[in-house]
């Protein structure tokens, strides 16, 4: 036993002096540019309404951003489209289609380092809800110049509560 652990016992400091810590966080590039999820929500944000808007924001970085997916959930009717704005609440160009449940929107011309709202409209729920609380998920990805491939971005979680 004695024999195994002075075996052991060099392995374990090689192993340990070839991670250091201080030097990986060093190396960490903290000048990632990524479009990321900023914020959600719903207005009005009663589950029984049935012409509620859903938003979230979403600031782009990096390369521009040319489309945009989202996963609309089960039980989630959209009736009245969607609609993309910047910061300022100008109306983004873009071409808006849905189909099987999945939002594309075509930007007119890519959308580089802003913050855009995109805001789901004419929302209503299809699942008896009985006046209970319920939370919505909806994927998002995008598709950047430069790249072939969808970049996910997350799920955007929109909370509607009960009432009478």
């Amino acid at each position: 036993m004695k024999k195994l652990i002075l075996a052991t016992l060099p392995l374990l400091f090689i192993a340990s002096s070839a991670i250091d810590p201080a030097n990986a966080a060093a190396n960490f590039r903290r000048d990632t540019k990524a479009t990321y999820i900023v914020r959600s929500g719903a207005i009005p944000n009663n589950i029984n309404d049935v012409d509620a808007t859903h938003y979230f924001e979403l600031q782009v970085q990096g390369n521009p951003l040319s489309q945009l997916f989202i996963d609309i959930p089960e039980g989630i009717k959209v009736s009245k489209g969607i609609r993309v704005t910047d910061e300022s609440g100008q109306k983004v160009a873009a071409e808006v289609t849905i189909a099987d449940k999945t939002a594309t929107i075509n930007f007119s011309q890519p959308v580089d380092s802003k913050k855009i709202r995109i805001a789901l409209r004419g929302v209503s729920n299809t699942y008896p809800h009985f006046g209970y609380s319920r939370t919505w998920l909806y994927s998002v990805s995008g598709r950047h110049v430069g790249f072939t491939a969808d970049i996910p971005y997350g799920l955007v979680q929109v909370q509607t509560y009960g009432g009478g």
